[in-house]
């Protein structure tokens, strides 16, 4: 089948770009737009109006872009035809798994549309090694026929080390596209890689940086992080991208803020990626097309702002990297507040954040990298969603005074801190900061307080003026008591210096040690009947319209989550008309069970399960807004009705509090 895209700038054209932007002796300014293109199957379907839109609004204001492209859309007619008649942009590989790519690659897909984006479905480290050779194989071979090439990109935002060196050696694949940092989102937690700029990773690990060799694909991060509120947040609402932000009613101003921002940054180069799928929504597809604008503009301010593809800037960085600083600092503040700043300092030995918050500085997360540091899905697959967690020896998302939830994460902000959230752990630099300035010199980042030096940090240590204020807590992480873990990894401590340093480590025997903090993988355990427990989320409901929900918490004998067997028996002390018990969730291993009857009704529901029982009354109350006079007649039990009506609206307020909470800003 004859080729439907060209390829559209050669190696010239590359070295002319890179040329271009050396000789004018500024700093280079890259922003690339990576759009990910859905087909019409099942598992978040794509839109091909939306698809051409985009295209549209790109040629409207002369940008290049990227697209990372479906298995679905290479065999849709509709799709081909729009690709060609818009054959100037770059074309990727998505390497999401759907229904007809395992069916074409031999492969036994195990999803469905309720749990499709879930990682043990849609990317290939939930299948074995043979199994995702065996998809790439077959995405690459449709790719090549379409288009007659491979493809110079891919995209899944997550991917196991194995498959990125597999799509380098065999089919020279020269970038990939993870997601950002973030816990939980989707399914799957990527929590401690660099943040923002891209890296080469280690042979070992997508997570951990090297700059060495080229035996691996970059590695691009999805969306521009806020670098002060994306920490830590489970709003998802902190990033450039359109549908997060849209949730806190924000709008293309805060995408700017981001954006100039990005393009502020102490380094040799500034980078910006910014994209959205074809699958979201009419107003997120809009407010993309106004960030379009905001970007047009920007590359009109002059040759340093270049929009340029992601095969062109990786050739560049790649032949610039002699000039790569080790140490790169991501740095930002708050849209609102000026006073609230975060600094985010990435080097091939460590990462550290560094907080300006109320007037106080301090180092709220530090994680450390080492060649020996293993992808979890090297040869494993994944079977309970996805979990990448850079070791570290500070977490203060995770880490709180008093307090070890380690599936519960929270920015570490301390202005206006609702008390619920708790204190986090950190290391205090210096309370009461008045004039804080920040500037590169030579290899070092310095931050100045009254132009007095108060931290200096460089690649491989981070200096202070005076000793840093370690907390003091048992119920703390031990590692931060002495910045170290177990001597695998940490930080020395001679004076006033933090010198980073780590061991080769077995990482995946440390997971299985630590698995709450590294590896939180909800696994098949015994049950124990003590640690267990049942929630009550409402013992009150309107028969006939909604259910009584119960939550069941299997754990085992060390408080840790775990998938049952076989689903705990549910009995009532009289017949009812429905007992609804569903799928463990994969992150906490929580079980909802739904109780519905038609009529009123009081009984008892007792929940058991090897060992553990518990018992607790439910209400179905009569529907007293379409049956006054049944009420009236039965007053007990509309005293149900209006406890379920109070019930209600106290759960919806709280529930609204509480997501108001969380949006810092």
């Amino acid at each position: 089948m004859q080729a439907l895209l060209p390829i559209c700038l050669g190696l010239s054209g590359l070295f002319l770009l890179a040329n271009r932007v050396l000789a004018q002796n500024v700093t280079p300014h890259f922003a690339i737009i990576l759009n990910q293109a859905r087909g019409s199957e099942c598992c978040g379907p794509g839109n091909l109006e939306m698809f051409q839109a985009q295209l549209a609004q790109l040629e409207d204001n002369d940008l290049s872009a990227n697209f990372a492209l479906r298995y679905d859309v290479l065999s849709d007619d509709q799709y081909l035809s729009t690709m060609a008649e818009h054959s100037s942009y770059d074309y990727g590989a998505l390497l999401e798994i759907v229904p007809s790519l395992a069916r074409s690659a031999g492969v036994v897909y195990g999803g469905n549309d309720q749990n499709w984006y879930e990682a043990q479905y849609v990317f290939l480290i939930g299948y074995s090694q043979s199994d995702r050779q065996k998809l790439i194989d077959t995405y690459m071979a449709k790719y090549f026929q379409v288009f007659g090439k491979y493809p110079k990109f891919s995209s899944a935002w997550m991917i196991d080390v194995w498959s990125l060196k597999y799509l380098k050696s065999r089919y020279g694949v020269s970038a990939h596209q993870i997601t950002r940092e973030q816990f939980g989102t989707d399914s799957y937690t990527l929590y401690g890689g660099p943040v923002h700029y891209p890296y080469w990773p280690t042979v070992n690990w997508a997570m951990v940086p090297q700059t060495a060799q080229t035996q691996m694909p970059l590695i691009v991060r999805q969306t521009i992080m806020d670098p002060v509120y994306c920490y830590g947040d489970k709003t998802d609402s902190y990033t450039s991208q359109p549908n997060d932000y849209l949730l806190r009613n924000v709008g293309t101003e805060y995408f700017e803020h981001l954006f100039i921002q990005a393009h502020n940054q102490p380094n040799f180069y500034t980078f910006a990626l910014v994209g959205l799928e074809n699958s979201m929504p009419e107003s997120a597809q809009q407010e993309f097309f106004a960030q379009l604008k905001v970007i047009a503009d920007w590359q009109q301010l002059g040759q340093s702002n270049q929009v340029v593809s992601l095969d062109e800037f990786e050739v560049w960085l790649n032949n610039n990297r002699i000039n790569q600083d080790k140490l790169t600092v991501y740095q930002g503040e708050s849209q609102t507040d000026s006073g609230e700043k975060a600094w985010w300092i990435n080097t091939p030995q460590y990462r550290a954040r560094i907080r300006l918050s109320a007037g106080q500085l301090a180092i709220t997360d530090l994680r450390l990298y080492n060649a020996s540091m293993t992808d979890p899905y090297l040869k494993s697959q994944a079977s309970s969603l996805g979990w990448w967690i850079v070791p570290f020896v500070l977490d203060s998302s995770r880490m709180r005074v008093g307090e070890s939830d380690w599936l519960n994460v929270s920015n570490d902000y301390q202005l206006h801190r609702p008390v619920e959230l708790g204190m986090p752990t950190k290391l205090v630099i210096q309370n009461q900061v008045m004039d804080l300035w920040t500037a590169r010199v030579d290899q070092k980042f310095n931050f100045y307080d009254q132009d007095k030096l108060i931290v200096s940090v460089d690649e491989n240590t981070i200096t202070t003026d005076q000793p840093l204020d370690l907390p003091v807590d048992s119920d703390s992480l031990n590692p931060i008591q002495n910045l170290k873990w177990d001597n695998l990894w940490g930080f020395r401590q001679v004076g006033w210096v933090l010198e980073a340093f780590t061991n080769p480590v077995n990482l995946d025997q440390v997971r299985q040690d630590q698995k709450q903090l590294l590896f939180p993988q909800v696994e098949f355990d015994p049950l124990d009947a003590k640690t267990s427990y049942l929630y009550v989320n409402n013992a009150l409901a309107v028969a006939g319209r909604n259910p009584v929900r119960l939550v069941f918490f299997p754990k085992n004998q060390q408080g840790e989550s775990i998938f049952l067997s076989e689903y705990p028996q549910v009995n009532t002390s009289q017949t009812i008309d429905e007992i609804a018990l569903y799928e463990q969730h994969g992150s906490n291993g929580m079980l909802f069970i739904d109780l519905n009857h038609s009529q009123p009704l009081k009984t008892k529901v007792t929940v058991s399960q090897f060992g553990f029982t518990d018992s607790v009354d439910i209400y179905f109350a009569p529907n007293c807004k379409q049956q006054p006079f049944y009420c009236l007649l039965h007053p007990r039990q509309a005293i149900w009705y209006m406890r379920s009506f109070v019930a209600d609206k106290i759960r919806e307020q709280t529930a609204l509090n509480q997501k108001q909470e969380q949006y810092v800003e």
